[in-house]
C-alpha cells in the first residue's frame, strides 16, 4: 500500500522520526491507524446510542422530559457507573 500525504503531515512526520519518538514513518503511520481503531471502538457505544435514539424519534417513541425522568436517569447513569 502507498500513501501520499500533505507536505505538512510529511513534515511533521519527517520530524517525529527526526527527534526519535519512531523508528520510521511506518511505525508512526501504524501507531495512528492503531490510536483511530481504538478511538472508535471506544466512541462506538456512544454513537450507536445517538443513532439509537434518533430511530426512536422518527418512529414517536418519546416522552417529556420531566424532572422524574430526569431524576430516574440520573439514578440509572450513577448504578451504571457503580456497575463498572
Amino acid at each position: 500500500m502507498h500513501v501520499r500525504f500533505a507536505e505538512v503531515d510529511e513534515n511533521f512526520i519527517a520530524e517525529a522520526v527526526r527527534s526519535g519518538f519512531y523508528a520510521n514513518a511506518t511505525e508512526l503511520v501504524r501507531d495512528a491507524v492503531r490510536r483511530l481503531r481504538e478511538n472508535n471502538a471506544l466512541h462506538h457505544p456512544f454513537y450507536q446510542a445517538v443513532m439509537d435514539g434518533l430511530q426512536d424519534i422518527e418512529n414517536g417513541n418519546t416522552q417529556p422530559l420531566t424532572p422524574a425522568l430526569m431524576n430516574t436517569l440520573k439514578m440509572q447513569g450513577y448504578q451504571d457507573a457503580d456497575e463498572d
